[in-house]
Order: C-alpha cells, then structure tokens, then sequence
C-alpha cells in the first residue's frame, strides 16, 4: 500500500479425513469424509489504475477469513447389472468479510442428499441409464452493518432426472435426457428495509445427443441441451437496489464436434463448435459493496474449441488448447431502471480468445529411482470486459509457469515450480468508483514453491 505495508497474501490451512469401507466379497462401499479449513487473505485489496505497474494498492480494507466445515457420506451397493449410490453432504462456513472498507460478514450452511441408480456398462447392454433424486436445504445470513441491514434466505432445492444412452448400432449412440427442478426460496429483511416474501420456480429442462463412429479411431456427435437457473432474492439488500426479486434464467444449447484417438493412445483431439441463447441472464450490476443479482436480458455465446493431447514419443507429451468464444448482449434490459442500452457490447467476463500450451519430457532413472520430469507451460487470455458497460476491462495477457516433478513410484511424488515466471501484472476485477476512477484487483504475481505427495 501507499503506506508501504505488504498485502496481498493468503495463508490457507486444511485437512480432510476419510474412512472406506469396501470388502473384496461384498457389494457395499461406503466413504465417509470430514474435513476443516481455515483461510486468511488480503488479496481482495484494490488498485487505481495509474498505480497497476508499481502494484501499490489504495488504503481501502478488503480482507477476508473464511472458516468451512464438511461432512460427507457416500455409499453404493452393486446389484449386478447396475449401481444404487446414496451421496449425503454437510457444509457450514463463515464469512467474515471486509471489501473496500465495507464489512459484509455472511453464514451459510447447507445440507444435499442424492439417491441415484445407474446401469453398470460392463455388462453389454444395449441401453446404459443414470436417474435419481436430489434435495438441497440451504441457509444463508449476510449482516451489512454500514446500513443496519440483515438478509435472511432459506432455499430448498428438488430435483429429479434420467439420461439413458442408446447404443443403436455397433457406432451409433443416441443419448435423451431429462431434469425437473422444483425450488423454493423464502427471504427475510430487517433494518432500514423491511421485507418478508417467498416464491417458487419449476423448469423442465430435455437434452438430445446423438454420436457416431466414423472410424474405430474418429467419432463425430451433436447436442442440443437446455439449461435452467433459479430466480430468487437478492442477498445485498440496500437502498440503492432496483429491485430485491430476480427471474429464472434459461439456457439454449447446440454443440457439434469431432473426436479422435488413436489405437495407441498416444494421441487424443476435441473439436467442437458451439452456439448457445441464454433468457432473463442473471448477472451481477454495480459496484463493490453494493452489487446485487439481477435479470439483464438475452445473450448469445458462439465459439469453437480445440484440444489436442499427443505423446510423441515415449518420453515427450504435448497438450494444446485453444478456443474462440463470441458473447454479446443481443437484447439488453438495463435491470438498474436507468434506460440504459447495452445491446452488441460484449459478456463480463467472456474473453474472445483462450489459448494454453503444455510440454513435458520424461527422464526414466535407474531401477528403482523413479522419473525426473521437467514441464514448461504457457497460457493466454484474450481481453475481457469486468462490467456490462465495457468501460474497466483488462487486456490479453500471457503467463509462463516452469516445474520439474520426481516421480519414486505410484505413491511418492515430489515437485518444485515457478508460477507467473515474468511476474507479469494483471487483474482479475475492476470497477470505476469516485474519486479514484478505474480500480482493480490484481492476480497473483510469480510464486516459487514446491509439493510432496505420499500415498499410504
């Protein structure tokens, strides 16, 4: 900061344990999970725009320490020609934040069940399926004392689907499939605004894929698919919000593409092309503190992907991806009531281009010593916009990472790398704010580190 005080850090501490129970003679696995974590961070402090080179951030508190709890069960029992599997989840955090000197501490718990049944592939069937329920209780309170204000929301999610694939033929597979969502969200306000209200919101959303084997090795499919987000409450309740209620959002996928591989496995590639309408987009509008979820009308997303993954030789392995994505507004609806008309400017967040580029050689050892395997990896990200304006954005930039990794075994793993190689700069948020104009917070700069890994 301009006082000269380092932040920008994170101290993160966690740990997880887990218990299976799995017997060679018996159907049953069960797994179950707890674990803890505890993280520290000043990373969210901001940047005026005249000061990103020298990376000196404003005086303006952003901190956060975010404690979490987990508790998890998942069992499965084999009837043979299919799987019945039982997922439980528990989580509780608290979030005790302070962004651009605004404290917004929030608790949240939540609670999931899943029971799903689903065809073992193995046994040679001419249609393999997955279907299931699914429940979701979440709690949620976020306290903004600046404004005397506290947001109570209670959500309870319901779902159930079904996906089968059909193999046709010996290359031929046609893949259906259905959701049905059912939610209800009740929410609660008090202190200078007041408000007690509840709604609820129902989507059935079908999908169709089919694919086709040109080759044992190139294989070519298609996808239409719908997706469905909940509308609900706004959790930043203030006096400077248009509206406390948003609208679901829909989603209207279509994918083609192209997949290979070859007999070896030595090399692996993704073609696709995509293009997608989405209806009544939730998008996040304002500034830091004081954003709030709403409906900013329809976007259109097209674009193309490649993925290559490819072993040469026995030592070298290339993996390469690259993707163009085009997302505009193509019917904005100003959600602040402003009037204002964002129609053809780009998605926050969507850059243009994508690209990433990784090599690695692998050095065998004598007997019993392992592999040294040095690494170098590229990647880039095109320009993007961090409002719906397109007025505080970041320009493309490219980061360099280096590593080498000593492999003992399947259980031992040790591995030294340098991330951000050239401490490039760049920003990962931003906004414009009076007096100081454009200000942003900044990605993480070059990270020396290392890693053990022992399995017992």
């Amino acid at each position: 900061m301009g006082t000269g005080e380092d932040v920008g850090g994170t101290d993160d501490v966690n740990g997880q344990v887990r218990l299976r129970y799995a017997p060679d003679d018996s159907p049953l696995d069960v797994m179950v999970t707890a674990g803890r974590g505890h993280v520290t961070s000043t990373e969210e402090y901001f940047v005026m725009e005249s000061m990103l080179k020298d990376r000196v951030a404003l005086p303006v508190p952003s901190e956060y320490t975010l404690d979490t709890w987990n508790f998890g069960i998942n069992a499965s029992y084999d009837l043979g020609p299919a799987t019945i599997t039982a997922l439980t989840g528990y989580q509780k955090s608290d979030f005790d934040r302070t962004v651009f000197g605004s404290y917004t501490p929030e608790k949240q718990w939540t609670l999931s069940q899943e029971l799903r049944i689903a065809s073992n592939p193995d046994e040679g069937y001419a249609i393999d399926y997955v279907a299931g329920v699914y429940y979701q209780h979440l709690d949620f309170e976020r306290n903004l004392p600046a404004y005397g204000q506290v947001a109570r929301q209670k959500i309870d999610s319901y779902a159930a689907f079904a996906d089968l694939t059909w193999h046709a033929t010996d290359r031929l597979d046609i893949t259906p499939g259905l959701r049905l969502d059912y939610e209800r969200a009740e929410a609660e306000a008090v202190g200078f605004i007041n408000f007690k209200d509840d709604n609820d919101f129902m989507s059935l959303s079908p999908k169709l894929g089919a694919s086709y084997g040109l080759t044992d090795e190139l294989r070519v499919y298609g996808l239409f698919s719908t997706g469905y987000k909940a509308g609900g409450f706004t959790r930043t309740v203030t006096s400077l919000n248009n509206s406390f209620t948003y609208d679901p959002q829909t989603t209207y996928n279509g994918e083609v593409g192209l997949k290979y591989r070859n007999d070896a496995g030595t090399l692996e590639a993704q073609l696709s092309a995509y293009y997608n309408i989405t209806t009544d987009y939730q998008m996040f509008v304002g500034v830091q503190p004081n954003q709030y979820l709403q409906n900013a009308g329809e976007m259109t997303a097209k674009g193309v992907d490649l993925k290559i993954r490819a072993r040469p030789t026995d030592e070298l392995g290339v993996t390469l991806g690259l993707g163009y994505n085009h997302s505009e507004f193509t019917d904005y609806n100003d959600p602040t009531g402003a009037g204002l008309d964002y129609t053809g400017n780009r998605v926050p967040y969507a850059p243009r281009f994508t690209a990433n580029l990784m090599l690695d050689y692998r050095f065998d050892l004598q007997e019993a010593s392992g592999a040294i395997i040095p690494y170098a990896a590229l990647t880039y990200l095109g320009d993007i916009y961090f409002d719906e304006s397109n007025g505080v954005g970041q320009e493309g930039y490219a980061l360099v990472d280096l590593g080498v990794k000593w492999e003992l075994d399947d259980r031992v793993a040790a591995e030294a790398f340098v991330t951000n190689l050239f401490d490039k700069t760049y920003s990962t948020y931003g906004f414009n704010v009076a007096p100081y104009g454009n200000v942003y917070q900044l990605g993480e700069g070059r990270a020396v580190g290392a890693r053990l890994s022992m399995t017992f």
